[in-house]
């Protein structure tokens, strides 16, 4: 880059200096992706970017921290820095299993994934749960995540993704335990044979999700140990 390009861009806000540096190929962290699209949209980000995200039939996984506005209030020392471990943890693991992290979606804690494979996504969800449960939080926080899994078609418009796949993962997500990742019927009949060696599908039965008029069958994701094992939802 030469130095009235680094100049130029050096003043710009942060969503746009990451967007122009992924558009001179210079991307190497999907918080840059998060950034650009916060800047202005798809229109920020180049093709080549966009088409990592799947499009057609997606499995989603959506999370957030059960009770964060109690522990912001309580600890907002401790909750800066364990909420920055947490993104950081969930979008590495995420990565590490194929998927993408789209950006946050509803309050700050929530985080939006997608993959293009349903065992990828069940897999990612009990990698998350377990280093999660075994992360040294600050202040004895306990930081406790609930995680719902769905598949489903969905719409990609603008680097997001609309559909009523997308509800229904955020429903079911709304149901879960903190600690505790919950799969739906689609993506348990997709990723039920290619599970993590020691991990499992619990059966619940169906549940009736908020607005929706279909119930939803749940699984909650067993991992070999504590993490997974909760009471009936």
């Amino acid at each position: 880059m030469d130095s009235a390009q680094s100049g130029s861009s050096g003043n710009l806000p942060r969503p746009h200096r990451a967007a122009a540096r992924i558009r001179q190929g210079e991307f190497t962290e999907p918080a840059e992706l998060l950034l650009a699209l916060d800047a202005s949209g798809s229109a920020a980000i180049p093709a080549h970017v966009m088409r990592q995200l799947p499009t057609g039939t997606v499995t989603f996984l959506f999370s957030d921290v059960e009770g964060s506005s109690r522990l912001w209030e309580e600890h907002p020392a401790a909750m800066r820095v364990a909420l920055a471990r947490h993104d950081a943890m969930i979008e590495k693991l995420v990565e590490r299993h194929e998927g993408s992290v789209v950006r946050p979606r509803g309050e700050g804690d929530s985080r939006f994934c997608v993959f293009a494979r349903a065992s990828d996504a069940v897999a990612a969800a009990l990698a998350i749960q377990v280093a999660l449960d075994t992360e040294a939080w600050p202040d004895r926080l306990t930081l406790r995540v609930r995680i719902a899994v769905h598949t489903g078609e969905a719409d990609l418009r603008a680097g997001d993704y609309y559909g009523s796949a997308v509800n229904r993962c955020a429903r079911l997500r709304g149901v879960a335990h903190g600690g505790q990742s919950l799969i739906s019927q689609t993506t348990c009949d997709l990723a039920g044979v290619s599970l993590p060696l020691g991990a499992g599908l619990l059966d619940l039965g169906s549940h009736r999700l908020q607005d929706l008029a279909e119930p939803e069958h749940v699984y909650p994701a067993d991992a070999p140990g504590p993490v997974g094992r909760f009471p009936a939802t």
